[in-house]
């Protein structure tokens, strides 16, 4: 169930998961479900924003990337946009509130069309890769821990993919989940440590610089 009103009755997924470990899996679960749906559904609106659009928006406006890297980023991209599917735009389980009646997902503000990869980078981000994730103790943003968000991403993986992924799903995933934090240090970087935005930095040179053209 989706909705972009965020007045819905009831917890988020981060909630009913942050403290509870033995329900992490379970959670992660829940929120693959309605990915899948999403991701997966036929397609009637072509009139969407595209989901490359923020991170081409950011690439324009940083001067830290060498041209060769720059290049095959925008390769990426091209390859991104040949997909047409539903992207939520802003997907962790923050967004997710369980009702009476089931999970409804909210702010669709950023509800777009291209790959799924961009919602399951901003999952793996959101658990794994933000400033508030490496933290010791619970996140100030999703109030998990790391224990609770690997037991969440493990439920969410096994569900959405049915299986563990394989080396290269991990690769294409890695690469997108990297433009998602080139993104977040361009906007948000003057509010975390010079080190967490140097170690981005850094490797979104080396990954990209690496890349075949």
């Amino acid at each position: 169930m989706l909705t972009d009103d965020e007045f819905v009755q009831g917890k988020t997924l981060s909630e009913l998961t942050a403290g509870s470990p033995e329900k992490a899996a379970e959670m992660g679960s829940v929120f693959a479900e309605i990915g899948w749906t999403l991701h997966h559904a036929r397609v009637a609106r072509t009139d969407l924003p595209r989901a490359t659009e923020p991170i081409r928006r950011e690439l324009g406006k940083v001067d830290y990337i060498p041209d060769k890297a720059v290049r095959n980023i925008a390769h990426l991209l091209d390859e991104l946009d040949r997909e047409q599917q539903y992207v939520h735009g802003d997907f962790h389980p923050n967004n997710v509130i369980m009702t009476a009646d089931g999970p409804v997902l909210i702010d669709m503000g950023g509800f777009s069309l291209g790959s799924p990869l961009f919602d399951l980078a901003t999952l793996r981000f959101s658990l794994f890769e933000s400033p508030e994730a490496q933290k010791e103790g619970r996140s100030s943003f999703n109030g998990l821990t790391r224990e609770e968000a690997r037991h969440f991403w493990e439920g969410f993986e096994k569900k959405y993919f049915g299986r563990t992924m394989n080396a290269r799903e991990e690769q294409e995933l890695n690469r997108v989940t990297l433009l998602k934090k080139l993104r977040f240090e361009h906007l948000y970087g003057n509010r975390y440590p010079e080190r967490y935005c140097d170690d981005v930095r850094r490797e979104i040179v080396s990954v990209f610089s690496e890349e075949r053209e």
